[in-house]
């Protein structure tokens, strides 16, 4: 059963429940509608993100699943820009007895932080990730909630979301104005007008 505390979801998952073939690890943090957790796969050993989400409907199990299922639908869309984390899995859950509709799952790509901050990343590596969302545009999407707390800088220096605004099914997020005005405004230190001007 999960807790809404106003802020943020929380399900309070302890550490080597089992979910299938993944073991839970540590929590790795919480929004409004979702908590993330590290997690392996029990008989390879792959580290992977679990993140479970609240109820976005009490009534209705299946627009629940269908809204994850966009989600996971987006994530494979942009899979091979390395932009957002990979997607790999979709399950469905109850954690006790008296959990009503229970709740839908992902198993995703685990993306793990590097010792760089973002304000110290080079010139190169934002224009690398500029061009990035350029081509989720081009897709005919936008990002969304590009924010600081999403972005992370990857040990090998790549700057990956670790969340967006996927839209709602038959609704995708294509507020691709929205997402300039969050660049320019992260990334105005690093030159953003004439970068985003060079990519076409």
């Amino acid at each position: 059963m999960s807790i809404f505390d106003g802020t943020s979801v929380r399900f309070g998952i302890p550490a080597g429940f089992r979910v299938g073939h993944y073991e839970i690890g540590e929590r790795l943090g919480s929004g409004w509608t979702a908590e993330s957790y590290r997690c392996h796969e029990v008989p390879t050993g792959a580290v992977r993100a679990f993140k479970i989400y609240d109820r976005f409907d009490e009534r209705q199990a299946i627009q629940n699943l269908r809204v994850v299922a966009h989600y996971a639908t987006v994530l494979e869309q942009l899979g091979d820009l390395r932009i957002l984390p990979r997607y790999h899995h979709m399950g469905h859950l109850f954690l006790n007895g008296g959990d009503g509709i229970g709740h839908t799952y992902l198993i995703q790509e685990l993306i793990e932080r590097g010792d760089l901050a973002l304000e110290q990343c080079s010139v190169e590596q934002v224009r690398t990730f500029l061009a990035k969302v350029r081509e989720v545009h081009r897709m005919g999407l936008a990002l969304g909630d590009i924010e600081r707390d999403n972005l992370i800088v990857t040990p090998s220096g790549e700057i990956r979301m670790v969340d967006c605004d996927y839209g709602r099914p038959g609704r995708p997020n294509t507020r691709t104005g929205g997402d300039v005005l969050a660049l320019r405004r992260l990334f105005k230190p690093f030159g953003f007008n004439a970068l985003w001007a060079g990519l076409g």
